[in-house]
């Protein structure tokens, strides 16, 4: 699970690599760090006994991009690229309902997009900013677009989420990535996330933390402080890397799909698949798909 595929053919296409962004990616949770979290993804606040409305009433249920998806099967989703001359807007979909969007911004150094709960305005064509009711945060990524952290919208500044890809050795294999996501709640199994201090100068606690606990374990100590999930590795096959999901992305294959807690995967210029399952929250997913997208 966590060893590096190599292509076995060093002839192998020097855009192997694009060809593998068109394939589906996903994420698979470490062993060490497994929970179970069973909860329904569409959740307003209240206890939910009453599933059988849930393909009407997303709208009107606000909470839910901050609560995990279910367990027992990945929430079939895609994302719907939007580019103008001047910005770029990425439309997050779940069952044919819009659910979040989010929009690059310009002028910012580097890589940044805001994210905002479309289930809370009727408006598509609404001026978004940060003050506007239904911001929940932003994804933010380094100069080398290496490391991604994904901040909440409370006014002390707390990670959701980070996103890191690994050094690339080579144009011809695909990227390896590790997602490091903070504990959810007991209580609520909603995000807790991880309070940065306002003197702090690390560019993300969340994968300082996890670099210290990889560290820790390989002196062969334990912990589960953090979820960490990585990419499933392609296999290399007639000059390509390939995942195969039996004709549509979010269909995994039969081998290690209860592993599977994401799905990511290009259908044509504009319209990719992104199906998840809990731990990952609507947001989380969205936002490790920002991430790709930003290489």
């Amino acid at each position: 699970m966590t060893s590096r595929t190599r292509a076995d053919n060093d002839k192998s296409p020097a855009h192997a690599n694009s060809l593998y962004d068109k394939q589906p990616r996903d994420l698979v949770q470490r062993k060490a760090s497994e929970q179970n979290q069973v909860l329904p993804f569409y959740l307003d606040g209240d206890d939910d006994d009453n599933d059988d409305n849930d393909d009407n009433d997303i709208r009107r249920r606000r909470y839910s991009s901050i609560f995990p998806g279910s367990e027992s099967q990945l929430i079939q989703g895609h994302v719907v690229r939007v580019k103008t001359l001047l910005q770029s807007h990425y439309h997050f979909f779940i069952k044919d309902q819009l659910i979040l969007l989010a929009e690059k911004q310009l002028k910012n150094r580097t890589s940044n997009y805001h994210i905002f709960d479309m289930t809370r305005t009727t408006a598509l064509s609404s001026k978004l900013s940060k003050k506007s009711g239904n911001y929940l945060g932003k994804l933010r990524s380094n100069f080398s677009k290496k490391k991604n952290v994904l901040f909440g919208n409370l006014s002390r500044k707390t990670e959701l989420g980070a996103v890191v890809f690994a050094d690339h050795t080579s144009s011809n294999e695909p990227r390896h990535l590790n997602v490091i996501l903070p504990a959810l709640a007991p209580k609520r199994q909603e995000i807790e996330g991880l309070a940065v201090g306002d003197n702090s100068t690390a560019f993300s606690l969340l994968i300082d933390v996890f670099k210290h606990e990889r560290a820790s374990q390989s002196l062969g100590r334990s912990s589960s402080a953090l979820q960490v999930f990585e990419n499933k590795e392609p296999v290399f096959d007639n000059g390509y890397y390939r995942l195969n999901f039996n004709g549509r992305v979010s269909v995994p294959s039969a081998d290690g799909q209860d592993d599977v807690c994401l799905q990511f995967g290009k259908v044509d210029e504009k319209k990719f698949h992104l199906d998840f399952r809990a731990p990952l929250t609507p947001i989380q997913a969205f936002a490790i798909a920002l991430a790709q997208f930003n290489l």
